[in-house]
């Protein structure tokens, strides 16, 4: 099997073949390719990176992402596997999920979120390292079932309850995900943090905002990642759900008709919350990978607050090399 291996911001030139005709094939026949995939690098032991270096070879992984046009791909790229010379330097460890999303009620109008049983991959993880505050958020990809001749890729969303995280709360399940965000929170100092995106003069930085360092330079961070982003899709806090309102097989992309749903919200479920708690591990991907199989995970609601489904847990979750390296979740645009 090909590795694509990204430590800190460091391509390969190699990606992960899929098998041939693979998004002509039947969604759950996807779901068994990935999974075996995901199962067959499971860790034993976790990797980790500490938070300054992360911060440095982020940005100089998004700088040159952006110069080689290579974020474009986040969104424009409709495959399942990374597309080559391309890394995760965001959520870049995880656990990965098994999963099978049930309709609340049958719904033609719906799309895929009004069908009875989907196949889905799921990936939850930290935007960064735990030491620069706990940032938790979740991937999912729902498999589509294609056909001799046409190829039918996989429809994927991303959400978080925040760019910002919530501190030192390292319970993943505390707050709702979303696909909408709200704006990040300029940190209250009386210096103009927007102007210190553009010093480079080394200690400057430092006498400018003294003991708030860590806070601002999360801020400056998620500012420029924000810019970055703008660049191709207009801003990362809003990811257009569109797409799921297409059902796992149906033929056209744009029906005529469907149900208007401005946003989906996953909220974990009772029994997930209580086996993350119970679990005696340190590291959340352990804490994960403890959940039981067949609970609900996360329940799906849209913006109004009406139940459109849940994600059940089909096996037993797992931290593993190519959850990490090579699946990739497309963000819609």
């Amino acid at each position: 099997m090909l590795r694509h291996i990204f430590v800190l911001g460091v391509f390969s030139s190699v990606c992960f073949a899929l098998p041939p005709l693979y998004q002509e094939k039947a969604a759950l026949e996807k779901q068994g390719i990935l999974w075996r995939e995901i199962l067959s690098s499971e860790y034993d032991v976790l990797p980790d990176v500490d938070i300054d270096s992360f911060i440095t070879q982020a940005l100089s992984a998004l700088e040159g992402a952006t110069k080689r046009d290579k974020l474009r791909e986040t969104f424009e790229w409709a495959e399942d596997t990374m597309p080559a010379d391309k890394g995760k330097f965001i959520h870049a460890y995880g656990t990965v999920f098994k999963l099978e999303y049930r309709a609340a009620k049958e719904a033609a109008d719906l799309g895929i979120l009004g069908e009875k049983s989907v196949p889905v991959i799921g990936r939850l993880s930290l935007a960064a390292p735990e030491a620069g505050g706990f940032t938790p958020g979740a991937a999912f990809k729902f498999l589509r079932t294609g056909k001799t001749g046409l190829r039918r890729p996989s429809v994927n969303i991303v959400v978080m309850h925040s760019l910002e995280g919530q501190g030192d709360d390292d319970f993943f399940f505390r707050h709702d995900f979303s696909s909408d965000l709200p704006p990040v929170q300029k940190p209250a100092i009386s210096k103009d943090l927007d102007a210190i995106l553009d010093l480079n003069v080394r200690g400057v930085f430092d006498r400018l905002v003294g003991n708030r360092k860590g806070e601002v330079s999360k801020y400056l961070f998620l500012k420029m990642f924000e810019s970055k982003f703008a660049k191709v899709h207009g801003t990362p806090r809003h990811l257009p759900i569109d797409p799921f309102l297409v059902t796992t097989s149906e033929l056209k992309e744009a029906p005529l008709h469907h149900r208007k749903v401005d946003k989906l919200v996953f909220r974990a479920s009772p029994e997930a919350k209580a086996a993350y708690l119970t679990s005696r591990h340190g590291d959340y991907r352990l804490k994960l990978s403890d959940l039981p199989a067949n609970i609900r995970l996360y329940d799906v609601y849209d913006g109004q607050g009406a139940l459109l489904g849940s994600l059940y847990i089909a096996a037993k979750a797992v931290a593993s090399g190519f959850g990490d390296d090579e699946l990739f979740f497309q963000h819609h645009h």
